[in-house]
């Protein structure tokens, strides 16, 4: 199952689902995606075994070419992390944790992200 694929007349990447039967209900896989031909290929996968890719809000993608989203799988009582995936390389890095307990039930959530378009910083993460 498709959670992101990042936009791409050709090879991409993607983040994909497969079920486990289980619980958790889900396994996540890091993929290289090829949609140059007549069918979809998707090939290299690696599994997220920590679990980011979990429940992800939608990416918002900055002005550094790299996605940032929040991830339920990743989060604690004490944070919830904003990642910053860059889809060429697969590389993941927690960049910001917001401290407040997220966790459900507490009745709030971190939800999608959006960028600032200020030309002047790398990039600005709004929550």
């Amino acid at each position: 199952m498709p959670v992101f694929v990042s936009p791409s007349d050709g090879k991409s990447t993607g983040v994909f689902g497969r079920p486990t039967g289980a619980s958790p209900p889900y396994n996540y896989y890091f993929c290289n995606v090829d949609a140059s031909g007549a069918k979809v290929k998707v090939s290299q996968c690696k599994k997220d075994t920590e679990r980011k890719w979990f429940n992800i809000k939608i990416p918002a993608k900055c002005a550094d070419g790299k996605y940032y989203f929040t991830s339920e799988g990743a989060q604690t009582t004490e944070s919830t992390p904003v990642f910053a995936a860059d889809v060429t390389t697969g590389d993941l890095v927690d960049v910001y944790d917001i401290k407040d307990n997220y966790v459900y039930p507490s009745g709030w959530y971190a939800g999608a992200l959006a960028c600032s378009s200020s030309s002047n910083t790398h990039s600005n993460i709004l929550v």
